[in-house]
């Protein structure tokens, strides 16, 4: 915790490259992590490369981390796969907190403003952004053969809809970032707005709710 890298940066490796943390099986706790490149910094790997770190995802024995509060800046972060201005993955974890800006992103699949890839029931949450370059979504896809992430609501993503759902207060908006299958809602008893976000919506809902965007509704 607490760990800033800052000044010229020039980090080369192969899969599994990061500014602080690389390959992390073990590592439950990890929080205040800043990386701030000087003008002409580059972290540079293969697969799997993160401005701070290289994965998020505790493979070994479903371990459950807390991991919060990630800055990078001022960085050129390249690789091939699963690129990320914070991450390369992301699955089955929660990263909340994270600031990515003036970092530009190159990679041939995968690239994701915050991960390049998100896999398992992964949530993240306070997302701050600016002047990223080389990524649109804050995720650049899908991990392994996991679903894609389902919803979200304002900056936070949610692997399902049921999960944003459960979250979501009467007022706010939930954004569809996949198709939503009826067998996803039970009843919609909350007042709620839902952004169908050019996907297809099959629900029989017990409460009337406003869509708007949406492929198809039925």
């Amino acid at each position: 915790e607490n760990i800033t890298v800052q000044g010229k940066i020039n980090i080369t490796g192969g899969n599994y490259t990061a500014g602080i943390l690389s390959y992390t099986g073990f590592c439950v706790n990890a929080k205040n992590l800043t990386i701030k490149g000087a003008e002409g910094s580059v972290i540079e790997g293969k697969v799997t490369v993160g401005g701070v770190i290289s994965d998020i995802q505790m493979a070994r024995g479903g371990l459950i981390a807390n991991y919060s509060n990630f800055n990078a800046s001022g960085l050129t972060i390249k690789g091939t796969k699963a690129v990320g201005g914070i991450s390369g993955i992301i699955s089955n974890q929660t990263l909340d907190g994270a600031t990515v800006e003036n970092v530009v992103l190159e990679g041939t699949s995968q690239v994701g403003i915050v991960s390049g890839s998100l896999g398992g029931a992964s949530v993240i949450k306070d997302i701050t952004t600016n002047n990223v370059t080389g990524a649109t979504d804050v995720i650049g896809g899908v991990y392994s053969t996991a679903k894609p992430v389902e919803a979200r609501v304002g900056d936070t993503y949610y692997k399902t809809f049921a999960d944003a759902f459960a979250n979501v207060q009467d007022g706010q908006t939930i954004t569809l970032l996949s198709n939503l299958d009826s067998s996803e809602i039970l009843v919609i008893n909350k007042d709620i707005t839902l952004d169908g976000n050019g996907k297809t919506l099959k629900s029989t809902a017990g409460r009337a709710i406003n869509v708007s965007g949406a492929a198809d509704v039925t």
